[in-house]
C-alpha cells in the first residue's frame, strides 16, 4: 500500500511538471534575428542594450552569462576557446524567472549568433520590449538579419536558410520537411 500511495504522489508531482497548452504557446518565437556579433566588445554592448532596455520595461530583467561562459576552466577538454557558448544572455519577467521572454546565443549554431523573443503569456506585454529591442539591435548591427519563424512558432535549421535581398528564406527544396505550401513566402529557391 505505501509502494502505490508513493507512486501516485510521485504521479501528481510530476503531472505539475507537464506544460500546458498555454505554457506551450508562450514559450512560441515571434520574433528572431542573427546579430553579426564580432568580438567581447560587441558581446559586452549587446549585454548592456538589452539590459538597459529591459529596465525600462516594467517587470523585466536580464541575466547574462556570457561571462560564466567566458571564463570556462581553462583546464578541461569539454569546450575549447573557440566552442563557448558566448555570449549567453536571457531576459525574464518576474523576479523568480517567471516567464522567459527572450534570450541570445550560439547554442544551435557555433558563431552565428541569434537573438530569440518569445510570445508570452500576455503577448501586449512582451510586444513593447521585443519591438523596441529589434529597432536598437538593427541599428547597432545594420548587418544584422531577421529569421523566418515558422507557423509553429519554430525556428529552421540553419543549414536550411539561405541569404536573400529580403533577408533570410528557407530554401524551397526544404518545405516539406517544414509542413510548408510550396508558395510560402518563408521559401526561397
Amino acid at each position: 500500500m505505501r509502494k502505490i500511495v508513493a507512486l501516485l504522489i510521485a504521479c501528481l508531482g510530476l503531472s505539475g511538471c507537464v506544460p500546458t497548452p498555454a505554457d506551450q504557446e508562450a514559450l512560441r518565437y515571434v520574433a528572431a534575428v542573427e546579430i553579426p556579433v564580432e568580438d567581447s566588445e560587441d558581446k559586452a554592448a549587446l549585454a548592456k542594450l538589452l539590459s538597459s532596455l529591459a529596465r525600462r520595461h516594467q517587470g523585466l530583467h536580464v541575466d547574462d552569462h556570457s561571462g560564466r561562459t567566458a571564463d570556462y576552466p581553462e583546464d578541461t577538454d569539454a569546450l575549447g576557446p573557440d566552442q563557448r557558448l558566448i555570449p549567453t544572455i536571457t531576459i525574464w519577467r518576474g523576479d523568480d524567472d517567471d516567464q522567459l521572454v527572450g534570450s541570445v546565443s550560439d547554442l544551435t549554431n557555433r558563431g552565428r549568433v541569434w537573438a530569440t523573443f518569445n510570445k508570452g503569456p500576455k503577448p501586449e506585454l512582451e510586444t513593447p520590449f521585443r519591438e523596441a529591442a529589434i529597432d536598437l539591435i538593427m541599428k547597432r548591427w545594420p548587418d544584422a538579419n531577421a529569421l523566418p519563424i515558422l507557423p509553429g512558432g519554430s525556428l529552421p535549421l540553419p543549414g536550411d536558410l539561405v541569404m536573400t535581398d529580403q533577408g533570410y528564406r528557407i530554401d524551397r527544396s526544404r518545405a516539406e520537411a517544414y509542413d510548408l505550401s510550396p508558395g510560402s513566402d518563408l521559401l526561397t529557391n
